[in-house]
């Protein structure tokens, strides 16, 4: 789930995964992108192989 000032919410049951982003930005696409980026990388660290 996103919300419209950059909160996020990611479930991944599969993993018993949930992240939440509570923070706020407006005028910073870029903090977003590295927001998705370490999601990424904690899924890919963590989830199953």
């Amino acid at each position: 789930m996103l919300g419209i000032n950059g909160q996020a919410v990611f479930i991944d049951p599969g993993n018993k995964l949930v992240m939440v982003h509570f923070a706020a930005y407006l005028e910073n696409p870029e903090a977003g992108r590295k927001r998705n980026a370490l999601w990424r990388g904690v899924v890919q660290h963590y989830g199953k192989p």
